[in-house]
């Protein structure tokens, strides 16, 4: 069975602009001139072996892992920076209420002077000397006039009477509560 040299030459060239090639030009003629052989790359449909799709799918498997380990690591990070974002929110607002109340309260040493006889309380800074708080004496606090008056006399004896049965003694902690 003879081939025609023109029907095969035409078959070839309408198979190469069918697939976007020149034929002109990608053709190289053989010492015949009657057909045209030439090698080429196409992308043609592959059947996977089992070795190559189990291979793919370790890739797959590795590209989860690291797709995982990535969004904690991003989420790690976006936490710390919401915490630094956070921490940082707390000092402006620490820093704008200082601004607008002009000061804060800071633990001092002072000393405070109850004077019973005028009925005043005076407390002073130890640190500047100003005297920070002048006021009368509340009521509960005059009752403590009693009770200085008696730790008087008792230091004048050189002993000290034991309270009456009833009589409670007043500490710190509540005369504070009474304020």
């Amino acid at each position: 069975m003879k081939i025609e040299k023109k029907k095969v030459n035409d078959a070839a060239a309408a198979v190469l602009e069918a697939v976007g090639e020149n034929p002109e030009t990608e053709c190289e003629a053989d010492s015949g001139d009657e057909i045209r052989h030439k090698k080429v790359h196409r992308d043609l449909k592959h059947e996977f072996t089992e070795s190559e799709l189990l291979e793919i799918g370790r890739e797959s498997a590795r590209a989860v892992q690291k797709i995982n380990m990535l969004q904690a690591q991003k989420k790690t990070f976006n936490d710390e920076i919401k915490a630094r974002i956070s921490e940082n929110e707390a000092v402006l607002r620490d820093s704008s209420r200082l601004i607008r109340n002009g000061y804060e309260l800071r633990d001092t040493e002072c000393e405070e002077i109850t004077n019973f006889m005028q009925g005043t309380l005076t407390v002073i800074r130890m640190d500047t000397g100003e005297i920070e708080i002048e006021r009368p004496l509340e009521e509960w606090e005059r009752q403590m006039e009693i009770q200085a008056a008696t730790d008087e006399e008792e230091s004048d004896d050189g002993e000290k009477d034991e309270p009456k049965e009833g009589a409670e003694e007043t500490s710190e902690t509540e005369r504070g509560e009474h304020e």
